[in-house]
């Protein structure tokens, strides 16, 4: 792959600035279109979840679909991978506290000297990350279903939700044109 060749090129170009300098560029040019496209397999994953496509046009369709409707600047002002992020950070952070507590108060027989402390919170960190942002992308995937469910049928939020479309055609006019409020009765 083109990944594999710029790692070659940087392990093999020590002297060659020049080159050095091109790989780099290289692997940042990559590193920008691998983000792009993770970011467009989320929204691909709900087409072909809901209606079965195969993945190619599962992915044109989103981004066709995403594009026409004006969904990109909600999805682009969604913070919930930040806020999904530091809540799972900060749940890993209050269970190391409760693993050094526990070591520090009952003061294990392996551990008299004290070399296990760092490992133990670190892993107790690690494992509670790892747990908590697995149990955490349920609440993700919801958000990019609703993305894409509002760009393919923004007149059944209006029915189902109308609170929640008010809010969205406030904020995001471009979204949800040409679809009316449903008046519940």
């Amino acid at each position: 792959t083109v990944r594999a060749v710029v790692r070659a090129i940087r392990s093999q170009g020590d002297d060659n600035v020049v080159l050095q300098l091109l790989a780099c560029c290289a692997d940042c040019i990559l590193g920008c279109i691998e983000a792009i496209v993770e970011f467009f397999n989320k929204y691909a994953y709900v087409e072909i979840a809901m209606y079965g496509k195969a993945f190619v046009p599962a992915a044109k369709d989103t981004w066709t679909l995403i594009k026409d409707r004006g969904v990109d600047a909600l999805i682009n002002d969604c913070l919930i991978g930040n806020v999904l992020q530091m809540g799972a950070f900060l749940c890993a952070a209050v269970v190391a506290l409760v693993a050094w507590l526990y070591i520090t108060i009952t003061k294990p027989e392996y551990n008299t000297t004290g070399s296990y402390t760092a490992p133990i919170i670190i892993a107790a960190f690690v494992l509670a990350m790892s747990m908590f942002m697995v149990l955490l992308k349920s609440i993700d995937s919801g958000a990019a279903t609703t993305f894409v469910c509002l760009a393919e049928d923004p007149e059944a939020m209006a029915r189902n939700n109308p609170q929640l479309f008010a809010m969205v055609r406030e904020t995001y006019p471009q979204v949800v044109r040409g679809v009316h409020a449903v008046e519940r009765f």
